[in-house]
């Protein structure tokens, strides 16, 4: 069950079992997944703050994989697949064109 907090709706998704319980084994993966979503995870996971300096780029659906991945690493794949630019700082991480 996904919760839409924006639209206040419920659904329902089928989801890989594995993708799952990944976080428990210190995995991150996103499989065509929203910008936005992908922020919360790695805010979660990094202990930053992710700013978005273009709001469009919430909506760029991303994939990746990773499994021990530094911040930068994780990112810098991510800037790979939809152009985009990134800075982090000591507490935030800035989203830009």
């Amino acid at each position: 069950m996904v919760y839409e907090l924006k639209t206040e709706q419920a659904t329902t998704a089928s989801t890989v079992s594995d993708d799952d319980k990944a976080w428990i084994e210190g995995k991150l993966i996103f499989r065509s997944m929203l910008f936005d979503d992908i922020a919360i995870a790695l805010e979660r996971n990094f202990g930053k703050k992710v700013v978005f300096n273009d709001s469009t780029l919430r909506n760029y659906r991303l994939t990746g994989s990773f499994e021990n991945n530094t911040l930068p690493e994780i990112l810098y794949y991510l800037s790979k697949t939809k152009s985009f630019q990134y800075t982090i700082s000591d507490d935030e991480i800035i989203i830009s064109r």
